[in-house]
């Protein structure tokens, strides 16, 4: 039984369709939050032209593994970056941040899915906070300096994904 049905990916051959068991968790995470966020500017890449405030959420490049769960369950990492500008960026950054880890939370609490999955575990391991320039970024890092007006934060979760039922 395949994950995801032909017509939606038809460069991709069936006999991948068929044997993938997970989607990407960006496909999990950024429906769960920006539904949670109404409004608020949530991607998965940094968006051009870049309109701030904004939130690039992705996995994160290390501590990634699978534990063989035959109950269908991934785990991952994923980095949460929110920019805003001036004025009082540092503060916006900071109450954004913090909105996209009460959703989260909020998510996984109530079991909230979407069609790829849901969220059966979260944990923040590293708290939101201020980076300099986005040169450090251990994530989407796309451009060598933050420019002055701009603050970014950046946050570390790990989760665990349970991947939806089997579709008819």
């Amino acid at each position: 039984m395949s994950l995801f049905p032909p017509d939606e990916m038809p460069d991709l051959p069936d006999s991948v369709l068929e044997t993938a068991e997970f989607s990407p968790v960006e496909d999990v995470i950024l429906p769960i939050v920006r539904r949670r966020l109404p409004g608020a500017r949530i991607y998965s890449e940094i968006p051009e032209p870049r309109m701030f405030p904004f939130a690039v959420i992705r996995v994160a490049p290390t501590n990634q593994f699978w534990t063989g769960d035959m109950r269908f369950i991934d785990w991952a990492s994923i980095f949460v970056h929110v920019f805003t500008e001036d004025p009082d960026g540092d503060r916006k950054a900071s109450l954004f941040s913090d909105a996209i880890r009460v959703a989260l939370f909020r998510a996984f609490r109530e079991q909230d899915s979407t069609e790829h999955g849901s969220l059966s575990a979260l944990r923040m391991t590293n708290r939101p906070t201020r980076k300099s320039d986005w040169a450090t970024s251990q994530g989407p890092v796309q451009y060598a300096d933050l420019p002055t007006s701009v603050t970014r934060y950046e946050s570390l979760y790990t989760i665990k994904i349970r991947r939806p039922f089997a579709r008819d």
